[in-house]
């Protein structure tokens, strides 16, 4: 997918082709429900400004589930069909909720070790990171931007607290910041 393909370019620009990309589908992007596949024109015109607003940036509002059909696809995609039962939308909570597990569970352990890790992935999921190394509020992460090719440098202090050093944004906007 896109973090792969995005993940190498980083680590051939670095000179480190042959690090290992492990891929964790906890990091995926948060699932928007009846609202995956859309542009935000094309969802504002279908519920309105104020309720897709409500959806994208509070922690606990979820969109309108996806349909029967869509979830009983997603269930029979192989890379999900270990899983068990699959949400049909999520909040940001709920992105949250998974992407701290693998963060306790795969990236903390390799940063404890004293590996300089880089975590490739969408941008709700990014922010669910960003909260739990910064320690943000639910309203502080609600409200947290994180631009598409934006990279967040972060520095483990003394008492191994994660400070935040430098935000590398790209230089224009991607022509995909319209898209769900």
């Amino acid at each position: 997918g896109r973090c792969v393909h995005s993940a190498k370019t980083l680590l051939e620009a670095a000179g480190t082709p042959d690090v290992p990309i492990i891929v964790d589908w906890r990091l995926n992007e948060r699932h928007y429900g009846a609202l995956t596949g859309h542009s935000k024109a094309q969802a504002i015109a279908q519920y309105g400004a104020e309720a897709v607003q409500t959806w994208r940036r509070t922690y606990r509002a979820e969109p309108p589930p996806w349909g029967a059909e869509d979830n009983h696809r997603m269930a029979t995609d192989p890379r999900y069909a270990a899983l068990g039962l699959l949400p049909s939308s999520e909040s940001l909570a709920h992105t949250v909720t998974r992407v701290n597990d693998v963060w306790r569970e795969r990236i903390k352990p390799a940063v404890n070790s004293h590996q300089t890790v880089a975590v490739v992935a969408h941008g709700n999921s990014l922010r669910a990171l960003a909260m739990q190394l910064e320690h943000l509020s639910e309203n502080d992460v609600a409200q947290l931007e994180i631009s598409n090719a934006e990279m967040r440098c972060y520095q483990i202090d003394a008492g191994d607290a994660f400070l935040l050093r430098n935000v590398w944004r790209p230089a224009q906007e991607s022509p995909l910041s319209d898209v769900l």
